[in-house]
């Protein structure tokens, strides 16, 4: 029989869970959450309503798996392509990276939890794909789900897992969610830009928003193409 998974998105105006057994999803929900339990565009405030939001959804489902896969909010994340000096045939220091990302990152390290992965290896050096989550975000997040019983075994960026999910050597990807919208450029398999942007509070047309997406995804890509000329983004993509 296929591995079931289960995995959780926690959004600022929704939460969604999924459950999977192989590449056949079997069930799946969502819930709006209170106006109480987020403000728009900002870190959860209150763990508790969370909680009892993520209990509620999974009993109304009939998802009863506590270890499950947690989809991390991008806002207020960063993410660098770092270029770390490594002994040849070594893997590159945490201490190393840490310095790397100290210098490159607008947040001081003490705020943020990093996770990292090589990407390129070169002579005396090795590239690395940075990416930093601020801790005040993330910690209200588990204790929600501590508070909700449950266990994650894994937690993944949202933007990285749209980046697994499209799975395109060149490909460049907008997800629209009702607070906040990311922007993904990936670039010969790597995800060189991640941005997620929170709406305008004040209420915003639909042509409104539709040219912002424009002129954010003109902006991405012209500020990515003018950093790297060597290797811009395909026209086509």
């Amino acid at each position: 029989m296929a591995r079931k998974l289960v995995t959780l998105e926690i959004d600022t105006t929704v939460i969604r869970l999924m459950e999977t057994r192989g590449e056949k999803v079997t069930k799946w929900a969502s819930l709006a959450l209170e106006p109480t339990t987020a403000e728009e565009g900002e870190v959860v405030l209150d763990p508790v309503a969370l909680s009892t939001a993520i209990k509620q959804l999974m009993a109304s489902s009939g998802i009863e798996e506590k270890e499950v896969i947690v989809s991390v909010r991008g806002l207020y994340s960063v993410n660098r392509i770092l270029t770390v000096p490594t002994p040849a045939g070594r893997a590159p220091t945490s201490q190393a990276v840490l310095d790397a990302a100290e210098e490159a990152m607008p947040l001081a390290r003490e705020q943020l939890y990093l996770s990292w992965q090589t990407i390129a290896t070169g002579e005396g050096v090795q590239q690395v794909l940075a990416v930093g989550i601020p801790r005040d975000v993330l910690d209200t997040e588990l204790q929600a789900l501590k508070m909700a019983g449950i266990h994650p075994h894994l937690l993944e960026l949202k933007a990285m897992a749209l980046a697994r999910a499209v799975n395109r050597e060149q490909a460049l990807i907008l997800n629209i969610e009702p607070s906040s919208f990311d922007i993904i450029m990936i670039v010969n398999g790597i995800p060189e830009v991640i941005r997620t942007t929170a709406w305008q509070q004040n209420e915003l047309t639909l042509e409104d928003k539709a040219e912002h997406l424009g002129l954010s995804l003109e902006l991405t890509v012209g500020f990515y193409n003018t950093n790297h000329p060597n290797t811009p983004l395909d026209p086509a993509t």
